[in-house]
């Protein structure tokens, strides 16, 4: 992203629920006009930014700020939990993220859930919808899957390319994930499900049974299973008993039935 205008970092520090006496967690603050939005509204700031020169700024700009903690990495390399105190969680988080680094940023926020009251970003507009897509939609995929098993997720609003200086190329939305324990089966191992998943959208014009046949012979599944010639076979029957149709396609398969789908083939005979 460019940077974003006033009236843009006022409506995203408001929706962030950030207010004297909360930790939030901002990730990417750049020249720091939301971080400037944050701190006005009575919060503690923990900053994580890689660039150094943006590191000077933020340090020249807002460095006198007994509120504001800045920390120099890349987030994904950094435990949350090493940065939120205790006593200040659950925290929030609030960050505009690129395109490229926002599925990594947001599986990271996900797997420490706990940690967090809500999670607010500025992504890529496509990227936002997928996210909150719902199974049976067009957009709904491996991200909207996994943002739907660990959290309430919606678009607040879209911004559009214009907001911003120098302008992107795509608009933006604001995207708010609230975390949430689900009811539900339970995942028998999450590793294998994550492989479930993974093997499920990776062929998205495939019907569901077909990708995950193709990669139970070659793909991300083959390591699962011994004898490679019955795993077509005891896929069909795994999704016939849990009452997916032979045709139907990953997004139109919802959550839980992923869970079920996962847990039968992590026990199947065939299975290492």
């Amino acid at each position: 992203f460019g940077e974003q205008t006033g009236a843009g970092a006022d409506l995203e520090a408001e929706a962030s629920g950030a207010r004297a006496g909360r930790l939030c967690l901002e990730i990417g603050p750049g020249t720091g006009l939301l971080t400037e939005k944050l701190l006005a509204r009575g919060a503690d700031i923990v900053a994580v930014e890689l660039d150094e020169k943006m590191i000077r700024l933020l340090v020249q700009k807002l460095g006198h700020n007994s509120a504001l903690k800045i920390v120099q990495g890349n987030v994904l390399d950094i435990d949350p939990a090493e940065l939120l105190p205790e006593s200040a969680r659950p925290a929030l988080v609030v960050g505009n993220l690129p395109y490229y680094i926002t599925s990594p940023i947001v599986f990271k926020l996900l797997a420490v859930k706990h940690l967090f009251e809500r999670v607010t970003l500025l992504v890529q507009r496509e990227v936002g919808e997928r996210m909150s897509a719902e199974p049976g939609s067009a957009d709904f995929g491996a991200l909207s899957l996994f943002c739907g098993l660990e959290a309430r997720c919606e678009v607040l609003f879209t911004v559009a390319r214009d907001a911003f200086r120098p302008p992107p190329r795509v608009d933006s939305c604001l995207v708010q994930l609230t975390p949430v324990d689900r009811s539900g089966p339970e995942i028998d191992n999450r590793v294998f499900f994550e492989l479930v998943v993974k093997s499920a959208f990776e062929h998205r014009r495939k019907t569901l049974s077909n990708s995950m046949k193709f990669s139970a012979d070659k793909g991300t599944l083959s390591a699962h299973f011994k004898d490679k010639n019955s795993a077509a076979d005891i896929i069909a029957a795994t999704l016939e008993t849990i009452g997916i149709p032979a045709g139907a396609r990953a997004q139109e398969v919802d959550i839980d039935s992923f869970i079920r789908l996962s847990n039968l083939l992590f026990k199947a005979p065939n299975a290492k």
